[in-house]
């Protein structure tokens, strides 16, 4: 079992090195066109989309004030990256207007496979504020995860595997699309993306200066087991996983290397108190683990939030901002 973890992380690190900073950018286009190209496009696609729902509904979520600064103010980007022999979509939000490099946040979305990825309406109502704030935000839908072309071999996803590749891969196409500071890159993850934060910060310790994790999964033994592995995605993506499911697992669960993560990595976790998807003890148990190895490390935990964080949305953004604005 233990071999099977070391030789995961072995061949993480070693195309790591080989690759991260490989990536060639294959497309770049505006997130702007239709429908999401004006604010009545997008309404009326919403109320076609949702039967029963009004307007005002949509309002609410969403005013046509905050559409029109976001187009004014924040360059959005559908972009496919090719590297290690794939094609992977993924986003980025650029301010306009800032001076000087733009630090950066690389944002690891939640899902599996195509589930999960992220879509103009999350870019609009969950990363735009980080934006605003001045961050340039990137991510990846990772391999298997869509968002590229249908001649565009786009791989598989593994839960953790070969995936964390492409998240590795963005700080060079960030740098291709924008002018950033390679010295304030951060990490936020959510669910499944958490615990690719941690497995590419273990990959590359003087790449990532700061680690913000919500629901984090440090323990995914635990949280299969929870759910029961043939009703778990990672049973249908970790490769190899009827006859070495454990020692994979194992490999990808944060909280069994808490001393292989960089001793000068602030990280910050968040989950909501009434998760019943992913029981608060993943971020408990793993900020327990942090504490005993010393690290710098944070655990809020929203007392009624669900597993969306609801209705804590607004502090959520509030305190991943004032931590990447204390720590990058």
């Amino acid at each position: 079992m233990l071999r099977t973890i070391y030789a995961l992380c072995a061949i993480i690190a070693v195309f790591a090195n080989a690759h991260a900073q490989a990536a060639s950018i294959e497309y770049n286009a505006t997130c702007y066109t239709a429908p999401n190209d004006s604010y009545a496009a997008m309404q009326a696609q919403f109320l076609q989309r949702n039967p029963g729902r009004s307007a005002e509904q949509f309002q609410q979520r969403l005013s046509e004030d905050t559409f029109n600064a976001m187009r004014r103010d924040i360059n959005c980007r559908w972009i496919v990256y090719q590297h290690d022999g794939v094609y992977i979509g993924g986003f980025a939000l650029i301010p306009r207007n800032v001076e000087g490099p733009l630090p950066v946040i690389i944002y690891n979305r939640a899902g599996h496979g195509p589930t999960g990825a992220v879509n103009f309406d999350q870019l609009v109502n969950e990363l735009r504020p980080l934006a605003e704030a001045g961050f340039m935000v990137i991510g990846s839908q990772y391999r298997g995860g869509g968002g590229v072309f249908p001649q565009m071999p786009n791989g598989t996803d593994e839960y953790g595997g070969a995936d964390v590749l492409d998240v590795l891969a963005l700080p060079s196409v960030a740098a291709q699309i924008a002018d950033i500071d390679e010295q304030r890159i951060g990490l936020l993850g959510r669910v499944r993306g958490a615990m690719m934060s941690f497995l590419a910060a273990k990959a590359q310790p003087n790449t990532f200066k700061a680690i913000a994790s919500a629901v984090t999964i440090s323990d995914l033994n635990a949280w299969v087991n929870d759910w029961g592995a043939e009703h778990h995605p990672a049973s249908r993506f970790i490769p190899n996983f009827v006859t070495d499911g454990e020692a994979q697992m194992r490999a990808r669960s944060a909280v069994q290397w808490v001393d292989e993560l960089p001793a000068n990595l602030p990280i910050l976790l968040i989950h909501g108190g009434r998760d019943w998807e992913v029981d608060r003890a993943q971020s408990e148990q793993f900020a327990a683990a942090l504490e005993a190895a010393g690290r710098q490390h944070e655990l809020t935990i929203y007392s009624h939030a669900n597993h969306q964080l609801a209705p804590y949305q607004d502090d959520f953004i509030t305190d991943v901002i004032a931590f990447f604005r204390a720590n990058l």
